[in-house]
């Protein structure tokens, strides 16, 4: 019962931060604006190099607009009735090699802990802003052997992340999420413990916490790292994970 609280706890959570970002992320007049405005300069700047969207880099060029906003407001139309809201909103769509260090029990009182490597693959939305954005991922670590115990796992995860460039070509991002994951454990007897011959599948909820980089030599594709870890919800004794990732991802 205790851990069913918990996950209730984390869910509700991570639905409220949902829901102050889509209510704080809602595009108004003076935003509509400023994307324009920022979108226009880059394009005078430098237009060769193409932007993830229209607000999406601070480069240099854009001194003038941050610092008078006001004659911004007054001298742009809004594209709030000119545009669809969705015009704005991108799809982001990747790959990640995972190198991921677990550590999970095998029996009462034992633990085993390693690393194994896998996959992922993420689906994100813009959440009416370019920095605010909901993400889906299934992640697969095939059969992987940690001392004389065999693991496998599968995974499905939503995240809410925030996105935000530091320079031209360059953004960090933060976020956290809730997933599921299914494990699939093999054990061979050991000595003098109460480790046994057997097999054992379960499913396990998490919580995570990510944190990452990503370079865009173009506004349409990205690679970077990741680094994200996970713990359980219902039970300390449920498996726990570090994960880093290099991704590649594509915007559309």
């Amino acid at each position: 019962m205790k851990g069913f609280f918990n996950f209730i706890n984390y869910l509700t959570l991570v639905l409220l931060l949902l829901a102050s970002s889509i209510l704080l992320a809602a595009p108004n007049d003076f935003d509509n604006q400023w994307d324009a405005a920022r979108s226009q300069a880059w394009t005078q700047a430098a237009p060769q190099k193409p932007t993830r969207t229209a607000s999406s880099y601070g480069d240099s060029s854009y001194v003038d607009e941050f610092q008078a906003p006001a004659k911004i407001k007054t001298s742009k139309k809004s594209a709030l009735f000119d545009d669809s809201t969705f015009d704005e909103i991108r799809i982001h769509l990747g790959v990640s090699l995972l190198q991921s260090y677990q550590k999970f029990n095998i029996a009462p009182g034992v633990q085993a802990e390693g690393g194994i490597r896998g996959f992922q693959l993420g689906l994100g939305v813009d959440l009416f802003s370019p920095h605010w954005i909901a993400q889906g991922l299934l992640t697969n670590y095939p059969t992987s052997g940690i001392e004389d115990t065999t693991i496998s796992s599968n995974a499905f995860e939503l995240r809410l992340i925030y996105d935000y460039p530091i320079m031209v070509g360059v953004t960090v991002h933060g976020g956290a999420g809730i997933g599921n994951r299914y494990y699939n454990i093999k054990t061979q007897a050991r000595t003098g413990t109460n480790v046994d011959d057997g097999q054992s599948s379960f499913n396990s909820g998490a919580f995570g916490l990510v944190v990452g980089a990503e370079y865009w030599p173009t506004g349409e594709i990205s690679g970077g790292i990741e680094f994200s870890h996970h713990t359980p919800m219902a039970s300390s004794t449920d498996p726990t994970s570090y994960d880093l990732g290099i991704q590649i991802s594509g915007h559309f």
